[in-house]
């Protein structure tokens, strides 16, 4: 019996001697992070290889001339002359509520990167989410 009082009496010791109430997991009861806002949408094929998309007016564009197979821990540089997206992020000076934050340069493919053609304006654009294309 002398045991346990003393088992209860160090075990009461220790609580006493912490900050937080016993039970409490660091980290846990505070403010959730928000996600951080992605520049691109994923689409992963089946052998989980990734290329990198944005839309614009609904339809997909390339936005990066390389896929990247992590498996195979090596990327490869897309077919050239594929239209590709440069995307530009406005921060600042949004004159209209409705109006995307989200600006893109369209450009071509060419060896693994997206090159910019010239005289063409930014377009509007928007991150897709990330999809698997279960196509062979």
């Amino acid at each position: 019996m002398l045991k346990l009082w003393i088992v209860a009496l160090a075990f009461g010791a220790l609580a006493a001697g912490e900050k937080e109430p016993p039970g409490a997991v660091p980290g846990c009861g505070g403010p959730a992070e928000k996600p951080k806002e992605k520049n691109y949408g994923t689409v992963t094929d089946t052998n989980s290889c990734e290329k990198r998309y944005l839309e614009v007016k609904g339809k997909p564009v390339l936005a990066s001339c390389m896929r990247h197979c992590p498996r195979k821990n090596a990327s490869y540089p897309l077919r050239n002359g594929e239209r590709c997206l440069q995307f530009m992020k406005k921060g600042f000076l949004l004159e209209r509520a409705d109006e995307s934050k989200n600006t893109c340069r369209l450009g071509l493919c060419l060896f693994g990167k997206c090159r910019r053609l010239r005289n063409l304006y930014p377009v509007m654009c928007t991150v897709p989410q990330d999809k698997e294309d279960l196509r062979e």
